[in-house]
C-alpha cells in the first residue's frame, strides 16, 4: 500500500491518480532536464542534482513529521 492512501484526505482512486499523474510529470521533467544538466556542464551534475534533491525532501519530511507521523499508527486492516 502506498504512503499516499493512508494521508491524503480524498478517496483512494483520486489519490492514486494524482500521484501517478505527479510521477508521470516528474518523469518527464526530470529525463528533460538531465540532459540539459549534462549537456550544459558535465555528467555528473544530474545525479548531483537528484542527490541533492533527496537531501531536500528528507529535510522537508523532517520538518513535517508532525503531520506524517499518523500513518505509523495505521493498522493492517485499514
Amino acid at each position: 500500500m502506498f504512503l499516499l492512501h493512508y494521508t491524503h484526505p480524498n478517496e483512494r482512486s483520486t489519490a492514486s491518480a494524482a500521484y501517478s499523474f505527479l510521477r508521470f510529470i516528474g518523469g518527464a521533467i526530470a529525463r528533460f532536464t538531465a540532459g540539459k544538466l549534462a549537456e550544459i556542464y558535465n555528467p555528473s551534475v544530474p545525479f548531483k542534482v537528484g542527490a541533492g534533491f533527496v537531501l531536500l525532501s528528507v529535510v522537508f519530511i523532517l520538518i513535517n513529521i508532525a503531520h506524517v507521523k499518523h500513518v505509523d499508527d495505521v493498522g493492517i486492516g485499514h
